[in-house]
C-alpha cells in the first residue's frame, strides 16, 4: 500500500494538530488525542459503538471501551453520547 506522505489535512483540535494521509483503500491518521469513557456517566447504550468509524470502541462490563490504538481522534463518539461520557486527551 503506497501512503503519501504529505498531509492532506490538517487541523487543530484543543491547541494539538491533527493530520490525515490518504491511500488508495484507507484513511490513515495521526492522532494525538485518544477519546475517554467516564464509566461513571456511561449508561452503556451503545451508540458510541455503534457510530464509530474505526471500530475502536466495544462494550465491556456493559460499559464504553476505546481502543486507544484503534482510535482516530474524529471525536464522532464524544458527538453522539447523549450521556456526554467521552471526551478526548
Amino acid at each position: 500500500m503506497r501512503v503519501s506522505t504529505e498531509p492532506k489535512l490538517s487541523f487543530s483540535r484543543a491547541g494539538k494538530q491533527s493530520f490525515f494521509f490518504l491511500c488508495a483503500k484507507c484513511i490513515l491518521w495521526s492522532n494525538e488525542m485518544v477519546a475517554i469513557v467516564d464509566l461513571e456517566k456511561c449508561t452503556g447504550c451503545e451508540t458510541c459503538v455503534n457510530e464509530c468509524p474505526a471500530s475502536a470502541i466495544a462494550m465491556e462490563n456493559d460499559k464504553a471501551k476505546v481502543d486507544k490504538d484503534m482510535c482516530v481522534d474524529c471525536e464522532t463518539c464524544v458527538d453522539v453520547c447523549p450521556s456526554e461520557a467521552i471526551h478526548m486527551e
